[in-house]
């Protein structure tokens, strides 16, 4: 199982850097459902004789899933045709919009269109006077784009980056055309209004809101630069690390919590009462940080081991990591293309790895504590090199 999981995670790696994505839906689709059967007939048959021909087919697996994905991603992009074309919009505001000196920048959902272009993802920029929260339907006319970005040698790959999203197009908001339907504000927006009313004053009231929400918007340009230059930037939004911490704390809370109700585990074990407790508390954490990657990326990592937990089967960390690995590549075979995608799973893997040491490793919280930080130093020292 581990072998086909890795020639899995390999075949989406190595279709990321392939000219594959462009293919049409159909053809990768019907090679995808073939070698799928032929994975499941390897699988079966466990002649070593076959090891090398499962390999190959689990491998050939990820690169087909990668293009079956990608093909539908670029399929859902705007038409060439209606670039730079003026055309009427409905539809409602997705998580918290950015604001600046010069408008408002937020990500879109288009529900209704003059054209065929609907149920799609966009990026606009809006230079009006009108407040616009997440949550609101808003009828636009707009001028879109497919998106593009600098295709400079270690820059930022903007393409590759909207294909992540999901984003379709990106473009602005022509000017007074603009029209509120639904005023219907979303639970993100209306907690960060709350926050910014209970904060008024606070000289940290963006950095909580960046904690509490996952919004950096309102951090200001210089203090994010400093941010970035100590390295502690991602300690400033809602991250894998944050997930981590709200999923431990709920876990162990629960724990002490349901001791006190023994009836209710007639049915259910405490373990998993437990688990889905954290779970819970772990999705809505991910959910007001509306979904990112790197939250996407440490949701799937942390359902996968308490899952796994929770059959009572003694699982290798290497196989769970490896299956996380699986599925957070199948969920966004463009994943790894993100940085965060390889610090997390080698930070982890090295604390898993060193977790299974004698127990002497284990005789102070402290020791623990300190070691853990320099072997995951050492062992992020060859991704941060690159």
């Amino acid at each position: 199982m581990r072998l086909l999981l890795v020639a899995y995670c390999l075949g989406i790696l190595s279709g990321s850097y392939l000219p594959i994505a462009a293919l049409q839906v159909g053809k990768p689709g019907l090679l995808f459902c073939l070698l799928a059967l032929l994975a499941c007939a390897s699988i079966i048959s466990s002649s070593p004789k076959r090891l090398m021909l499962c390999f190959l087919v689990t491998f050939l697996l990820g690169i087909s899933w990668q293009a079956v994905w990608g093909g539908q991603q670029l399929s859902e992009r705007l038409p060439v045709l209606l670039e730079g074309v003026d055309f009427a919009v409905e539809g409602r505001v997705l998580g918290l919009p950015v604001r600046n000196e010069l408008g408002q920048r937020f990500e879109f959902e288009i529900i209704r269109s003059s054209t065929d272009f609907v149920r799609r993802k966009i990026r606009l920029d809006y230079f009006g006077e009108q407040e616009i929260e997440g949550g609101q339907r808003w009828g636009f006319t707009v001028r879109l784009k497919q998106p593009r970005g600098l295709a400079n040698t270690g820059g930022f790959d903007f393409e590759a980056w909207s294909l992540q999203r999901g984003l379709n197009a990106t473009g602005y908001v022509r000017p007074d055309s603009e029209h509120l339907i639904i005023d219907s504000l979303s639970l993100r927006a209306r907690i960060h209004a709350r926050l910014k009313r209970a904060l008024t004053g606070s000289n940290y009231n963006n950095l909580i809101v960046a904690l509490t929400l996952g919004h950096k918007g309102e951090i200001e340009s210089e203090l994010w630069d400093l941010f970035s230059k100590t390295g502690t930037n991602h300690l400033w939004v809602i991250s894998g690390l944050h997930i981590g911490l709200v999923t431990g704390i709920a876990y162990f809370i629960s724990k002490l919590v349901f001791r006190f109700f023994p009836a209710l585990f007639s049915v259910v074990s405490l373990q998993i009462a437990s688990t889905v407790f954290a779970l819970t508390a772990a999705i809505f954490y991910a959910y007001l940080a509306n979904f990112s990657l790197s939250t996407q990326r440490a949701l799937i990592m942390i359902c996968t081991v308490m899952v796994c937990s929770s059959w009572q089967r003694k699982l290798g960390w290497d196989l769970r990591l490896t299956l996380a690995m699986a599925l957070v590549l199948s969920a966004n075979p463009l994943a790894g293309q993100n940085p965060g995608f390889w610090f997390s799973f080698v930070a982890v893997a090295v604390l898993l790895f060193f977790s299974g040491s004698s127990p002497s490793q284990r005789e102070s919280y402290l020791r623990n504590l300190i070691s853990s930080q320099w072997k995951v130093w050492l062992g992020l020292l060859g991704p941060l090199s690159f």
